[in-house]
């Protein structure tokens, strides 16, 4: 039995089964990602508000995040 990373996604995938690395974890972790290097290109320190999707008294960094998650497939916005 293989038990690579990438195996036992394809097998929850074909499956239904639950898998190590949930994909719905993704655009969080993402986030999570692009708020680093958002905060290196500000050199300044980022403290987000996840509900509202803005950083908290940083309206430069509001000027460059696009808060509206893309609801088009794979399409670019």
């Amino acid at each position: 039995m293989n038990n690579s990373h990438m195996f036992e996604w394809v097998q929850a995938c074909a499956d239904d089964a639950k898998s190590n690395s949930p994909f719905e974890n993704g655009p969080r972790i993402t986030e999570v990602g692009m708020l680093g290097v958002l905060a290196l290109r500000m050199q300044k320190p980022i403290i987000w508000d996840a509900e509202k999707r803005q950083a908290v008294g940083l309206p430069e960094a509001d000027a460059i995040i696009d808060p509206k998650p893309s609801t088009d497939k794979y399409l670019p916005r």
